[in-house]
């Protein structure tokens, strides 16, 4: 129980098992600015008894923007950034493309208090930046 990073295919069997916020803002810088446009997403999960949450993170280092999806049991929401793309907004997962609202991306210093809030409220929805709802119908 705890938290978990996956966004190497070596992460589904040894996933990053942070301690410490610094280790968790660690492993996405790390992501991010490792340039590899086939995997420039990460999902975190935390669990204990009661709760249970996921935190995705798209994290692009050269533009310096990120996007972030929060999702529990009871919502799912993404961030809400100042500007709107004019085309979709995506990040790459195992090769997979994972969609974001148009107007989701925030400066990576926004990711970063993000991934802060959610190691010290474990799990919770970070309050650092605004949240917005949207359906994935970029396709």
């Amino acid at each position: 129980m705890g938290f978990e990073v996956f966004y190497k295919p070596v992460h589904r069997d040894h996933p990053i098992v942070p301690e410490t916020s610094a280790e968790l803002i660690a492993a996405i810088e790390a992501m991010a600015s490792a340039g590899n446009l086939a995997c420039d997403f990460a999902r975190i999960f935390y669990q204990d008894e009661e709760f249970v949450s996921a935190l995705c993170v798209g994290a692009d280092a050269v533009r310096g923007l990120g996007a972030v999806q929060f999702s529990s049991s009871v919502e799912d929401l993404y961030s809400q950034g100042d500007a709107t793309s004019e085309h979709a907004v995506f990040y790459t997962e195992f090769g997979m493309t994972r969609f974001f609202p148009r107007d989701s991306e925030v400066p990576l210093d926004s990711v970063t208090a993000v991934l802060k809030g959610y190691f010290e409220a474990p799990g919770r929805r970070p309050t650092a930046i605004e949240w917005q709802q949207w359906e994935d119908n970029e396709e």
